[in-house]
C-alpha cells in the first residue's frame, strides 16, 4: 500500500456518521434539499501518486500531490485519463518548493498557490503543453500605507483585482490589499478570548482558527472554514472592494492552553470536536464542505469498531451553502474513509479523493442535480 499521506495529514476522524454507524453526528436543518449519492471510480489507485488536493475544471481534474514527489501537479481528463505533470519540486527557476493555499483560477488558467509570505505564485496556462511560473502580487511594504500591516502566508486574488490575506492581527482574521498594492482595512472578527484562548498568544490562536479554504474559479467569492472552529466565512467581490459574512456557531472545543512566561503549549481533552474537514471545495455558485461535528472519542471508537468488522464505512456528510452563507442542500457520499473534494465550476460533477477499505485512495466522482 502506497504511504498514505493524503490520510496523515487530515484531521484523525474517520466519518461522519456516530458511533452506532448510523446516521449522521450533526443536526441538520429542515425542509433542506438532501440527496444519497453512488460514485464511480473515475481515477484508480495505480494512477495515483501521492494526493493532496483536487482541482475541477470544465474538462480536467488536476492534482495537487505533496512534496514527497518530483513533479507536484497531475493532470487528467474528466474520463481520468492521464494527460501530463507539471510544477517540478525545487527551488529553482520554474520549481516550487512548496504549494500553500493554491486555488484555480479560471480567468488564468492557473493554479495560483502561496510559497511564502511575501508573494503569490501562478502556474499560469495549465493546459498548455508547458504551463508558466509567475508571480501575481508581491508584497511591498511601502505600497500598502500601513506600517503595521505585515501579509499572511495565505494570499488570494479575487476578480476584482483585491487581494485578501490571512492575517494574526486582532483587527482581523483577513486583511484586503487593493489593484494598487494598499491596504484597505481588516475584515471578519476575532471570536471573544473569553469562548476560546483566553491569555493565549495570538499565534495560537490564530493557528487554531486559521483561514482554509479561498476563492471561485471565477474569482468573485470566496469561502473558508475557519480552522477547528464551528465558523464559516463567505466573501463576495464587488466593483473594488470585498464583503464578508461570518457564520459563527461555536469555537473550537476541547483544547487546553497552558501559557508560560516565554512559551506556551496546548492539549486536546476527551471534548476535542471535529467540525469541518479538509478543504472546501468551490464551483462559481456554491462551497461544498465535509461535516463532523463529532467529539474525538466517539470517532476513535467508531475507527475501532469498524477495524473489528462490526460496521462499515458510513456516508460522508457534505453540506452545500450559496455565497450569502445559506445551506442550500446536503449530500451524503460514499467511497470511504475521509479525504478531499473538488467540484466543476457548474456545479455539475463532485469529486473525492478519500481511501477505501482495502487502503488504496481512489478518486470517485459523482453526478450532481441542479440546486434549486
Amino acid at each position: 500500500m502506497k504511504e498514505n499521506l493524503l490520510l496523515a495529514a487530515a484531521l484523525t476522524s474517520i466519518c461522519v456518521a456516530a458511533p452506532s454507524c448510523s446516521g449522521s453526528g450533526s443536526t441538520t436543518e429542515n425542509n433542506v434539499d438532501t440527496l444519497h449519492l453512488k460514485g464511480e471510480t473515475v481515477i484508480p489507485y495505480d494512477d495515483l501518486r501521492q494526493p493532496r488536493k483536487l482541482f475541477a475544471t470544465d474538462d480536467r481534474i488536476y492534482i495537487l500531490n505533496w512534496p514527497t514527489v518530483d513533479t507536484l501537479i497531475d493532470e487528467f481528463s474528466t474520463s481520468g485519463q492521464f494527460i501530463k505533470r507539471s510544477l517540478p519540486k525545487g527551488q529553482g527557476r520554474g520549481e516550487a518548493s512548496r504549494v500553500e493555499a493554491s486555488y484555480y483560477d479560471a480567468a488564468r488558467n492557473a493554479i495560483n498557490f502561496s510559497m511564502d509570505n511575501s508573494k503569490l505564485m501562478s502556474l499560469s496556462g495549465v493546459k498548455s503543453p508547458e504551463p508558466k511560473l509567475e508571480t501575481v502580487y508581491e508584497f511591498d511594504a511601502e505600497k500598502t500605507g500601513n506600517e503595521t500591516y505585515t501579509p499572511g502566508y495565505e494570499k488570494w486574488l479575487m476578480a476584482n483585482g483585491n487581494i485578501i490575506s490571512g492575517s494574526m492581527s486582532r483587527d482581523g482574521f483577513f486583511s484586503i490589499i487593493d489593484n494598487d498594492g494598499k491596504f484597505v482595512k481588516y475584515a471578519v472578527d476575532y471570536i471573544p478570548a473569553s469562548e476560546f484562548g483566553e491569555g493565549a498568544p495570538e499565534y495560537l490562536i490564530y493557528n487554531f482558527l486559521r483561514p482554509i479554504g479561498g476563492p471561485t474559479p471565477d474569482g468573485r467569492h470566496g469561502a473558508w472554514a475557519m480552522g477547528l472552529a464551528d465558523m464559516l466565512v463567505f466573501a463576495n467581490a464587488e466593483s473594488d472592494s470585498v464583503s464578508f459574512i461570518t457564520k459563527y456557531v461555536a469555537p473550537p472545543k476541547g483544547i487546553e492552553f497552558t501559557v508560560g512566561e516565554n512559551s506556551s503549549s496546548f492539549s486536546y481533552t476527551p471534548e476535542f470536536t471535529s467540525y469541518y474537514e479538509g478543504e472546501p471545495a468551490l464551483s462559481n455558485s456554491h462551497a461544498y464542505l465535509q461535516y463532523s461535528g463529532m467529539k474525538q472519542s466517539d470517532l476513535s471508537d467508531l475507527k475501532l469498531r469498524i477495524s473489528k468488522g462490526e460496521c462499515q464505512i458510513p456516508e460522508r456528510e457534505v453540506r452545500v451553502f450559496d455565497f450569502d452563507g445559506n445551506l442550500k442542500r446536503i449530500i451524503y457520499i460514499d467511497g470511504g474513509y475521509f479525504g478531499q473534494l473538488g467540484v466543476s465550476p457548474d456545479d455539475s460533477k463532485l469529486y473525492f479523493v478519500s481511501e477505501n477499505e482495502d487502503g488504496e485512495i481512489l478518486v470517485q466522482q459523482y453526478d450532481l442535480p441542479p440546486i434549486e
